[in-house]
């Protein structure tokens, strides 16, 4: 999964997942044990959604004001130096590019 972020036209952070783990859609009934995790989860994504946008919305605006620059001369560099990140391979940009570019044809078609 990578995420995107940005930013609207109200000055919203904007959390888009996108999965390029996998190439199609998974529709199949769970296992008791499976529901009982993902209530589990669900719950424990409520819980701290608050601090992860806040999160976020902190590292975008270091990233859209350019706040690394003294010590750094890219974004991908600051990130991987401060928070131990790693660039994803070529397989997954293309994949995360092609996803993008099918989200926003279904964009397109709901408007």
């Amino acid at each position: 999964m990578v995420l995107a972020i940005h930013q609207n036209q109200d000055n919203q952070i904007i959390i888009t997942p996108i999965d390029i783990e996998h190439e199609t859609d998974d529709l199949t009934l769970m296992a008791e044990p499976e529901l009982k995790a993902r209530k589990l989860l669900d719950g424990e994504f409520l819980t701290k959604q608050k601090s992860m946008t806040e999160a976020l919305a902190a590292l975008f605006e270091i990233f859209n004001h350019r706040l690394y620059r003294n010590q750094f001369r890219t974004f991908e560099n600051f990130c991987f130096a401060m928070f131990g990140t790693n660039r994803i391979n070529d397989v997954m940009m293309k994949k995360a590019g092609k996803k993008v570019a099918e989200l926003a044809a279904d964009l397109k078609e709901e408007i």
